[in-house]
């Protein structure tokens, strides 16, 4: 038997307003999930740098291909778990920008050859959600707020009378 439409309206008012009050809870949710998966694609190039390398030296980008390669796999596992953790998150978001804006313009040559763009998709999705937790910072989730609110809470007892 289904509820009455009244049950219904209600539980839907309810989990409204339940989201507008935890509207920031998406957004730290989306930059772990970022770290985690730029994460998951540093652990995946460290095991395909021949696939990396071939990648860039395909003539999209003319940059040493072994040197870049190296470097993009390492700015990822340390970025997601920077990112992940929330430590330095603007740090760590904006130090990602400029793999993601190479990825963005290769996945985007890629695209045009093939018009397969499901990694161009994602590129770009991956590159705006870093440019919002650079513009933005971690959030209460984060190692930042939680480092912050500790050094807040010790300036403040140090202003305390004796």
């Amino acid at each position: 038997m289904a509820p009455p439409a009244g049950a219904t309206m209600d539980r839907l008012e309810r989990f409204e307003n339940w989201a507008e009050s935890h509207r920031e809870n998406g957004f730290e949710v989306l930059r772990i999930g970022v770290g985690a998966l730029l994460f998951a694609r540093g652990l995946w190039w460290g095991g395909h740098l021949d696939e990396l390398v071939s990648l860039m030296s395909s003539g999209v980008l003319d940059v040493p291909g072994v040197m870049l390669a190296h470097f993009v796999t390492i700015a990822h596992l340390v970025g997601g778990l920077l990112l992940m953790a929330g430590l330095i998150t603007r740090v760590a978001a904006g130090a990602q920008l400029p793999i993601m804006a190479g990825a963005v313009f290769v996945e985007w040559a890629r695209a045009a050859e093939t018009g397969h763009r499901a990694d161009l998709q994602l590129a770009v999705l991956v590159f705006l959600v870093l440019a919002l937790v650079t513009l933005y910072g971690g959030g209460h989730w984060s190692a930042d707020h939680a480092l912050t609110k500790k050094a807040l809470r010790l300036e403040g007892s140090r202003h305390l009378p004796a």
